[in-house]
């Protein structure tokens, strides 16, 4: 049962935090009230709609996991 209440808050939250996303950060009604918030949420909405360039810092980050898959593929194989 606690893993159900859990499940759930997760779920809500996500929900709330999508409608956030577009209530204020992709120039909702709610842009005007709160600039600050809207302008970061707007940079958010960009990068889950795929329109944003990738962080430099998660560039090194995937190209470092996936040097390191391939180094142990490497040995797995010999």
């Amino acid at each position: 049962m606690p893993s159900i209440v859990f499940s759930m808050i997760i779920i809500v939250g996500l929900g709330l935090a999508s409608l956030a996303v577009v209530a204020v950060g992709m120039r909702g009604k709610f842009s005007e009230n709160v600039p600050t918030v809207a302008d970061r949420l707007a940079v958010v909405g960009h990068h889950l709609n795929g329109e944003a360039q990738p962080p430099a810092s998660f560039v090194t980050l995937y190209e470092q996991g996936t040097e390191r898959v391939q180094s142990i593929a490497r040995r797995t194989r010999d």
